[in-house]
Order: structure tokens, then C-alpha cells, then sequence
């Protein structure tokens, strides 16, 4: 794999930054897949679709790229999107009108969707933690 041959300094150095560029490379492309489908699933539907993905992609991008201590990557990215996520919901649940200002939704599907991004975190987390639960933390 490419990643192996990278110096150590730089997988560290692009952990947050490859987390990033996966949430919204995953976002372009279901949102593209979205739009040349013919729209034979419900914009709601795939919005809850990129809600789950994106969580996934930050966790399993930024466990990926770490050169060690993936498990450890995995479970502190997955608390920085669940706090995010858990802000911007907690916003729109004080102030409803933030979700149909910010995405054109109630608060209840916006709440729905933070709650999909988490889960897509720690979905991402505990595929993580199973690929290397043999392996000693420090791998």
C-alpha cells in the first residue's frame, strides 16, 4: 500500500486533513450519484444516506491514514464529530429555525441527520477496532 511507504511524520502531520477531505469528498460524490441516478430515491433519503457516510468517512480516513495507534485515531475523531455534530444539533433543537434557515428542513430531520453522522462515526470506529484488536495499541 502507498500509505506504508510514506514517512511517519507526514501520516501524522495529514490525519485531521485527510478526515476532512474524505467528509466532503464523500458528500460530492453521493450528491453526484444523486443527480445522475434519475432521482429514483427521494432527496430526504439520500440526504440521510450522506449524513451516515460523512460521519464514516472523517473516522475511517483519519484511522486509516495514522501510521499506529489507529484504534486510538479512530475513537478521537469519532468524539470530534460526535461534539460537532452534537453542537450544531443542539442549535437547531434551541433554535428550530436554524435548520430550515441552514438546510431547508424541520429540526426533527436535522437532529436526524447529526444523529446519522454520529453513528456513521462509530460505525467507522468499531470496523476499526476490529480490524486491530489482535494488534497491540502502539502497533
Amino acid at each position: 500500500m502507498a500509505l506504508s511507504r510514506m514517512p511517519e511524520w507526514l501520516r501524522w502531520l495529514l490525519v485531521v486533513p485527510s478526515a476532512v477531505v474524505a467528509f466532503a469528498l464523500i458528500q460530492l460524490v453521493i450528491i453526484l450519484a444523486g443527480l445522475l441516478s434519475g432521482r429514483w430515491i427521494p432527496d430526504w433519503a439520500y440526504q440521510l444516506i450522506n449524513s451516515f457516510a460523512s460521519g464514516w468517512a472523517f473516522v475511517a480516513a483519519a484511522a486509516l491514514m495514522a501510521p499506529q495507534a489507529n484504534v486510538v485515531v479512530a475513537i478521537v475523531h469519532t468524539v470530534i464529530i460526535s461534539v460537532f455534530t452534537g453542537a450544531l444539533g443542539g442549535f437547531a433543537l434551541f433554535d428550530p429555525s436554524l435548520a430550515q434557515r441552514t438546510s431547508g428542513t424541520s429540526s426533527g430531520f436535522f437532529l436526524l441527520a447529526a444523529t446519522l453522522t454520529v453513528l456513521g462515526g462509530v460505525y467507522a470506529c468499531m470496523q476499526t477496532y476490529n480490524e486491530h484488536k489482535e494488534a497491540p495499541l502502539h502497533r
